[in-house]
C-alpha cells in the first residue's frame, strides 16, 4: 500500500511540476485576431494600429496588421523580407520561425510570429529583443487563440 501512495505521489508531483507556466501570464487581445499570453514582467499597447510589447521600455516583440486585401507594413518601412530561414505552424494555426531582413542596408535575422484570425485578418509579430528565445516564443505561440 505504501509503494501505491508513493507512485501517486510521485506522479502528482511530477504533473504539477510539468504545468504550463504560461496559465498565469497576461492576455494579449489582438483586434480581428485572438488573444495570446505574454510573461507577466511584460506589458502591451496599442498605438496607430500597432502592438508594442515591452519590458521596461525595452520593445520585445512588435506588430503590424495584415489583411488579404491590404498587406500594409507601414511601421516596417525599413524592414525588407529577404528570405525565410525556419518556420513551423503549430495546431493552433499560430506560425514562428526565423527570417532574415535588410534592415538600414544591414542584412540582420529576427525570429516572427504571424497570427491569422477567422476573417482574414493577420497580424505579424516581429521579435525585436535578440534576447527572446526560440523556445520563449514557441511558448507565447502556443497560447494563441484565434476569435
Amino acid at each position: 500500500m505504501k509503494k501505491v501512495f508513493a507512485v501517486i505521489l510521485v506522479l502528482i508531483m511530477f504533473l504539477s511540476a510539468c504545468s504550463s507556466k504560461t496559465e498565469d501570464w497576461k492576455i494579449v487581445n489582438i483586434k480581428n485576431c485572438g488573444t495570446i499570453k505574454i510573461p507577466n514582467e511584460w506589458d502591451s499597447f496599442v498605438q496607430d494600429d500597432v502592438i508594442y510589447i515591452m519590458q521596461d521600455e525595452n520593445p520585445k516583440m512588435i506588430s503590424y496588421m495584415r489583411s488579404e486585401q491590404n498587406e500594409s507594413n507601414a511601421y516596417f518601412s525599413n524592414f525588407k523580407y529577404i528570405e525565410m530561414i525556419t518556420s513551423a505552424v503549430l495546431s493552433n494555426n499560430a506560425i514562428y520561425g526565423k527570417a532574415k531582413y535588410l534592415y538600414l542596408d544591414k542584412e540582420i535575422e529576427r525570429f516572427y510570429l504571424d497570427l491569422g484570425g477567422t476573417t482574414g485578418e493577420w497580424i505579424e509579430f516581429l521579435v525585436w529583443d535578440e534576447t527572446v528565445s526560440e523556445k520563449l516564443l514557441i511558448s507565447i505561440a502556443k497560447t494563441f487563440v484565434t476569435e
